[in-house]
């Protein structure tokens, strides 16, 4: 029941908090954000903006997966670091594109197995911009992957492309 009500409630106290926050896209304005990824995962973050309509941000990624192989199932988690830098295009309307690269390091392992990769990927979306300190984030995400995948002494490597899908809920506090 907590797993189906902890994202409604942060959907209701946002707008709450919201309300201490100042303009959106300046410089010296945070941002924190709690978002989901195409995979069944949580991804909370922190952003600063350096600069008018340019944002830093740090996030930490979580994912849990049941995979199934031959009609085995096992458990994995993932766990993740990464950064970005996104810039808004504002456009004196509630709708903000943005964009940017993203770079994430991941360590997934499950009974017997233990996975390490780095993504380097491309975001591009919209916020969705609520009341007047809080947005709605929906954004494209595709890139490249490098990955190491480690079991019962024997190691592999590989690479290849990836695309998702994010959708976060952020709100926005004016710095000192």
């Amino acid at each position: 029941m907590w797993k189906t009500m902890a994202p409604l409630l942060l959907v209701l106290l946002f707008p709450i908090l919201a309300q201490a926050a100042d303009d959106r896209f300046k410089q010296g304005t945070w941002e924190i954000a709690i978002g989901f990824g195409s995979v069944a995962g949580v991804e909370p973050f922190v952003g600063y903006f350096l600069a008018d309509n340019l944002e830093g941000i740090l996030h930490f990624d979580y994912v849990h997966e049941n995979l199934s192989n031959n009609g085995t199932t096992q458990k994995s988690d993932s766990v993740g670091v990464g950064g970005a830098a996104y810039y808004n295009l504002q456009t004196g309307t509630m709708v903000v594109p943005f964009f940017g690269p993203d770079v994430s390091y991941f360590n997934s392992h499950s009974s017997g197995y233990k996975n390490d990769s780095v993504q380097l990927t491309g975001d591009v979306g919209v916020r969705l911009l609520v009341g007047q300190r809080a947005s709605v984030d929906i954004a494209g995400t595709g890139g490249y992957e490098w990955f190491s995948y480690s079991a019962g002494g024997f190691t592999s490597r590989f690479s290849g492309w990836l695309a998702g899908v994010k959708l976060a809920y952020s709100i926005f506090f004016y710095g000192p």
